[in-house]
């Protein structure tokens, strides 16, 4: 018989693994620090290097303070008129291609080693909408759960997940474009 848990959780079966998923409210109050009672299946921690970790961190919460609550609607809405968001965050974000930019930009990106394809991507940055995506509840494949500030320079973040692989493109770019320097994962931890 699969576990069923109902307090502050949603569950999702998938075959025969069950994990996790923290609602909007509940996400929220780990972004302030505050403590659950559950323990997620898996943590993938972090480390985040910055100038300011804690700025950096802070940058990140009001970014997710404004997204996580948000249906999938209420994104596309955002996407197409940001009203919520930081503006120093949609400032941040990429513009939109052309059709023909877009096609000039992956014959570039093809001619350059894994590499170099990687470094491109990477400068590229996210358009808003991408990044919106990526946040959607049906999409987005990680939850905050705990963060240590390791000095003023560095942080360490950990973020329950329901499985690997697991996207985490969307968080490493907030991750950056709050003042990250570098964002490396260092740890998986089944629990």
């Amino acid at each position: 018989m699969r576990p069923i848990i109902k307090v502050n959780f949603s569950t999702i079966y998938l075959d025969r693994e069950w994990v996790l998923v923290l609602n909007p409210n509940d996400e929220l109050r780990r972004l302030d620090g505050q403590d659950l009672d559950a323990v997620p299946s898996l943590l993938v921690r972090l480390v985040v290097t910055a100038d300011d970790a804690e700025a950096v961190i802070d940058r990140v919460r009001e970014v997710l303070r404004a997204v996580v609550p948000m249906s999938a609607e209420q994104l596309d809405r955002e996407a197409e008129h940001p009203a919520v968001l930081p503006p120093w965050f949609v400032d941040r974000c990429a513009p939109e291609m052309t059709p023909v930019e877009a096609a000039n930009w992956l014959a570039w990106w093809r001619g350059l080693d894994p590499e170099g394809q990687a470094g491109a991507e990477e400068e590229k940055g996210w358009t808003l909408p991408d990044w919106l995506y990526w946040m959607r509840p049906d999409e987005r494949q990680w939850y905050w759960w705990s963060l240590s500030v390791k000095s003023e320079r560095s942080a360490t973040l950990a973020v329950a997940v329901p499985g690997l692989p697991v996207p985490l493109g969307a968080l490493r770019w907030l991750l950056k474009v709050a003042g990250a320097h570098s964002v490396d994962q260092v740890a998986i931890e089944p629990q």
